[in-house]
């Protein structure tokens, strides 16, 4: 299982490709919910080719950690989403 890491706010693309004459599905999120291409969400998928990217803009710890999949219509592969979270320190007491 591959594992992607980003901060929160930032955009995370992670990429997978299908071939050998498989059938590329989607992407799922952790829910097992199929991601949209519509380009205009905030979590969407882009194909070119055999390579499909998964885009999350502004990523949110608390909405978007966790597994992902690339499906095909014979196999899948695994993706996990860690988000740290920004914070700001408090100085003055």
């Amino acid at each position: 299982m591959r594992v992607a890491t980003t901060t929160e706010g930032n955009t995370i693309q992670p990429w997978c490709s299908v071939t050998d004459g498989e059938t590329f599905d989607g992407w799922y999120d952790p829910k097992g919910i199929k991601i949209t291409t519509d380009k205009s969400e905030r979590k969407h998928v882009e194909s070119i080719g055999d390579k499909h990217t998964l885009s999350i803009k502004n990523v949110d710890p608390a909405a978007d950690g966790g597994i992902y999949q690339c499906r095909g219509n014979l196999n899948q592969d695994s993706l996990t989403v860690n988000i740290g979270c920004k914070y700001m320190s408090n100085t003055s007491l």
